[in-house]
This record gives C-alpha cells, structure tokens and sequence, in this order.
C-alpha cells in the first residue's frame, strides 16, 4: 500500500521503450518476419515462430511480452498527459477569471 497524498493515478513513464529494451530479442525475430504487421501466431514467414520451434526462443518469453504489451496498450501516452494538463490549467485559468469577475462585481468568497 502507497500513502500518496495528491496523487491521483500511477502510470507507467517510458514503459514503451522498456518494453523494447527488455524484449530485444523479439523484436530483433520480429523485424525478420514476412509480414509487417505479422502478430506471432500463426502467420506463414513469422520469424519469431520460427525460433520458438527451433528451440531458441521459449513460448513463456512471448507471452510476457504480449501481456506487458496489452497491459501497455491502455496507458496513457505522452499526448494524452499533454492534454489533459492543458485541460487542467484551462479550467484553472476559468475558475481564476470568474472569481475576478465575481470581485469587481463585489461578491465575497465564502
């Protein structure tokens, strides 16, 4: 358990180039596939496939490398934490200028 005052999510930062780091060898596999797209499972050509037929690649390898890539699939990207902290000082600056108004019109804060 985190005691995190303020914070409100936990996201993964760089996970994309981690997830590459970590699986280089599939990655190397995959860029001598056939196919472009090739996904590793059944596709004629698929050289990662291949090498776990041959020995030199075990299965459980790609399948942490498919469930980290799902589980990275739903993390926001770099864009979206872009956006959202533009929404965040948007409404900020909002909220600042209807207070103002509220001042030069004499309202008090409660």
């Amino acid at each position: 358990m985190l005691d995190t005052p303020g914070v409100r999510e936990l996201g993964l930062w760089d996970a994309d180039q981690g997830l590459a780091d970590t699986f280089t060898e599939i990655l190397d596999l995959a860029d001598r596939c056939l196919y472009r797209d090739c996904r590793h499972q059944k596709e004629p050509g698929c050289a990662v496939q291949a090498a776990i037929r041959a020995g030199e690649l075990d299965e459980s390898r790609l399948a942490s490398y498919r469930r980290l890539g799902e589980e990275l699939a739903g993390q926001p990207t770099e864009a979206d934490r872009r956006e959202a902290a533009r929404q965040v000082s948007k409404a900020a600056e909002v909220a600042a200028h209807a207070r103002a108004r509220r001042a030069d019109n004499g309202w008090r804060e409660r």
